[in-house]
Parts: structure tokens; C-alpha cells; sequence
């Protein structure tokens, strides 16, 4: 559910940041590539889950990325919607461009994740 969720999210916030009056129409066809390439790696990852294949679009884990790092997270932010949590706070700002900017950042981690997996 959560990748048609950020899929739809991505979407409608990328309709709303072109749609604003005053941009370019360079920049709003960079704005309108970015979310649909964020919303097309949800859905990919969506398609993954339901055929049952392996995922090649998670989301890689935070807790393990800070543990690379050598850093801990906050216990307060264990959670399994870490990513819908910060663009919940951050769209109540009312600024569009702050709640699709981490779920376009969630999914260049999809692509990240795939990138550098193993061949296999």
C-alpha cells in the first residue's frame, strides 16, 4: 500500500508545483521528469510486491544506513513510516515543493538501493 500511496502523493504534488504560476517552463519540466520518475519507482516497486518477486525498489533501511555511518538514530523515530511521518510535518507548512522533495529523495533511495544491489 505504501508505494501507491507515495506514487499518488508524488503525483498530486508534482501537479500542484507545476501548476504554480511564475515557473519556467525549463523548471517545470524538470519538476514534472523528477515526479515521474519518483512515482513510476513506487510503482515499479508496487508491481515487484504483488507478482511476488524479489523488490529491487525498497527503500533501504535508515537504521542500517546510520549504522554504516557509525551513528545511531533517535529512539523516538523507530518507525516503519519514517518517510510519510517527515512529509506529513512538512506539508503542513502549506509549501508543496518540501513534502515532494523527500519523497522524490525516497525515491532516488529506491534507485540507489538497486543500483549498487548484487547481479543475481
Amino acid at each position: 500500500m505504501r508505494p501507491f500511496g507515495h506514487a499518488a502523493y508524488v503525483a498530486a504534488l508534482t501537479y500542484a508545483l507545476v501548476a504554480e504560476a511564475g515557473r519556467s517552463s525549463v523548471a517545470g519540466l524538470v519538476l514534472l521528469g523528477l515526479g515521474a520518475g519518483a512515482a513510476f519507482l513506487s510503482l515499479a516497486h508496487a508491481r515487484d510486491v504483488l507478482r511476488g518477486e524479489r523488490p529491487r525498489f525498497e527503500l533501504p533501511s535508515a537504521d542500517a544506513f546510520a549504522a554504516r555511518l557509525g551513528a545511531t538514530l533517535p529512539a523516538w523515530s523507530n518507525s516503519d513510516v519514517r518517510v510519510e511521518v517527515v512529509a506529513l510535518a512538512l506539508a503542513v507548512t502549506g509549501a508543496p515543493g518540501l513534502p515532494w522533495g523527500v519523497l522524490v529523495g525516497a525515491a532516488l533511495a529506491r534507485l540507489w538501493r538497486w543500483f549498487i544491489a548484487p547481479r543475481g
